[in-house]
């Protein structure tokens, strides 16, 4: 089941190579579903990391809105590359309609828009 809806824009981005390849990739964007809507605070960052074939991500941000009660709350989303490639987020919230979800079993799909992409969050 879908819990969350993030549509990202990408603000440039900073490379460097060495033994990697390292990109820092600075964004913006807001969430919207059923159980919270918000904004990304600033300092939203995703890392992304080559090495001899391989490639791993890991972006970290806050969602700042309302959750499905209504209630102002805070969103801490970590999306990283699992060992079997796929997306797992974790979650920190303030919420407490909210507060499972720092318990679920959840994954991320990522898809491109326009000017950066939608990351789709799942349970289950």
């Amino acid at each position: 089941m879908e819990i969350l809806t993030v549509y990202v824009t990408i603000d440039g981005g900073f490379t460097v190579t060495g033994k990697d390849t390292v990109t820092l990739v600075p964004f913006h964007g807001y969430a919207k579903s059923h159980l919270f809507e918000g904004s990304i605070l600033p300092g939203a960052v995703d890392t992304q990391r080559s090495h001899e074939g391989s490639f791993s991500l890991s972006a970290r941000y806050i969602l700042e809105g309302t959750d499905k009660d209504g209630e102002p709350c805070r969103i801490f989303i970590q999306n990283e590359t699992g060992h079997d490639g796929r997306i797992c987020p974790s979650i920190v919230t303030d919420s407490k309609a909210l507060a499972y979800l720092q318990y679920a079993s959840l994954y991320s799909e990522i898809s491109p828009s326009d000017d950066g992409v939608i990351v789709r969050i799942y349970e289950g």
